[in-house]
């Protein structure tokens, strides 16, 4: 399994988290300051099923203005 860690900015934060809690790849979602305005922790089988996840899921919902990926090394 990859684990991830999905960098989300967006105008509406609480909205976007709601609709993702109920994803079983997302493992903790949190809302926070900074340049991002939601960390969500993504599990999935692979590579190719992040990016499916991150850009239908993710990207195309609300009004989603970024991501950023970071996939877990160790």
């Amino acid at each position: 399994m990859l684990k991830a860690y999905v960098l989300v900015k967006t105008r509406e934060p609480e909205r976007v988290k709601e609709y993702l809690e109920g994803f079983e790849e997302v493992e903790e979602i949190h809302i926070v300051y900074g340049g991002y305005d939601l960390v969500v922790e993504v599990r999935v089988p692979d590579v190719e099923r992040l990016g499916r996840f991150v850009m239908g899921e993710i990207r195309a919902r609300f009004h989603v203005d970024d991501t950023q990926t970071l996939i877990v090394a160790d």
